[in-house]
């Protein structure tokens, strides 16, 4: 999607600031859904506790991020807070798999559980001829 947004001529920054404001929208109305927690032992209950650990790992690379940004490259503390950063980056790498379980297992199952389906481009352009179609055969058959 972000990526036809690019091509489409949108700049990041407009898509992260739309994206920004969904969020806002969306992130209080979920914290106040009441919902029970999965069963230990589900795949449910690992996604979560794997994106727990991840928003963990991430939270904890603040410092040193907010710390290089003061140093400059030439001391020796930034190339300690450098190397951490590496290292907090290889690590990130090993969350890759749950985001592939996310995008090609829970997405799928919640489209198919909530009634969701995704419609191309050229579908939705059909759909869009299609309807137009029928209302000018509808028109047409009001003047007849």
């Amino acid at each position: 999607m972000g990526d036809r947004l690019l091509s489409e001529g949108y700049t990041t920054e407009q898509i992260t600031g739309q994206v920004e404001k969904i969020f806002n929208i969306i992130i209080p109305i979920l914290k106040e859904f009441d919902w029970d927690e999965p069963a230990e032992g589900t795949a449910l209950y690992y996604l979560i506790q794997e994106n727990n650990a991840l928003t963990t790992h991430m939270n904890n690379m603040k410092d040193n991020i907010r710390e290089i940004s003061t140093l400059e490259p030439g001391e020796a503390e930034y190339a300690k807070v450098l190397d951490e950063l590496k290292a907090d980056f290889k690590t990130l790498a090993k969350f890759e798999p749950h985001y592939l379980k996310t995008e090609n297992v829970l997405f799928p199952y919640l489209e198919k559980k909530v009634g969701l389906c995704q419609t191309s481009d050229r579908d939705m352009g059909s759909q869009r001829r299609d309807q137009s179609d029928n209302q000018r055969a509808k028109r047409n058959a009001g003047r007849l």
